[in-house]
């Protein structure tokens, strides 16, 4: 995806690494009484460059076309919706799915501004979700023994740094770590025998999160604050510039007092002034 901003640095804003496939997914259904589903699959790292400028301009353009918003947010909806229910179902219905799932989290770039080669670089790190099936011993009235899956996902090196790009090839030349890199895991246990099973609960969440080392400095807030009035201010609209203020007006003739002792019209002062002053008697 790439930005027509006039005099930006940043023309791609959607981008994925060379000779990398964005999504590589494999299913593949058993069609058997066991019901296992397997699902493999792979999706490569995104770079995304936020540039308020351009997300304004997408969506005055978007704005254009209300009628077809409208139908994209009722589709979104009802994709959702369908996509909850059929989640519902495969759970109602205990359905085994083998997921091996790698993803490469994306990268977000929030520069200062279009034109600033410094910005904020968000790296979410790599994704992955594995399962395993546990069979145990326990077995019901028709002899079906109780099973279990264990997913686990875990998020590693998601960092945040500040990052300065070259002028033309956009290669990092200095990166600045500002949080170290975090790591996250999630186990979630789902008993796929809860209907007559009941030693083990329906759903069991478990998860650690390790400490969050943030590093920052003067140059770092700096570039923050670029960024408030740099970057999320070039999408703003702009405003009117006030006109200069206005002269005050002359009063009107009409308007002007005469004392009764000042002549009423210029001809009485002229004729007043030709007079000759009376001389004193003796």
């Amino acid at each position: 995806m790439f930005s027509c901003v006039p005099d930006s640095l940043y023309s791609q804003i959607l981008s994925v690494p060379e000779n990398l496939e964005a999504l590589k997914a494999d299913i593949t259904l058993h069609n058997d009484d066991d019901g296992l589903t397997e699902v493999v699959a792979q999706l490569a790292q995104c770079r995304f460059v936020f540039l308020n400028r351009f997300t304004t301009a997408l969506l005055e353009f978007i704005n254009q076309f209300q009628a077809g918003k409208q139908a994209i947010i009722e589709a979104s909806q009802a994709a959702v919706a369908t996509a909850k229910q059929n989640l519902q179902d495969m759970y109602a219905a205990a359905s085994k799915v083998s997921l091996d799932i790698s993803i490469a989290a994306p990268v977000i770039v929030i520069p200062a501004s279009s034109v600033s080669r410094d910005a904020i670089l968000m790296d979410f790190g790599n994704l992955t979700v594995k399962n395993k099936f546990e069979t145990l011993d326990t077995k019901n009235v028709k002899g079906h023994p109780a099973v279990l899956d264990h997913c686990c996902i875990e998020l590693v090196n998601m960092t945040l740094s500040r990052v300065r790009y070259a002028d033309e090839t956009l290669s990092i030349i200095e990166d600045i770590v500002l949080i170290k890199p975090i790591n996250f895991s999630l186990l979630i246990i789902r008993n796929l025998c809860a209907s007559w099973f009941k030693e083990v609960p329906d759903l069991n969440v478990s998860g650690s999160f390790k400490t969050i080392n943030l590093s920052l400095s003067k140059e770092d807030y700096a570039t923050l604050m670029r960024i408030s009035t740099g970057n999320l201010a070039e999408g703003a609209p702009s405003q009117p510039r006030p006109g200069p203020p206005a002269l005050p007006q002359a009063p009107p003739v009409d308007s002007l007092s005469t004392s009764p002792d000042s002549p009423k019209s210029v001809e009485d002062a002229t004729t007043s002034a030709s007079k000759p002053a009376s001389s004193p008697t003796v």
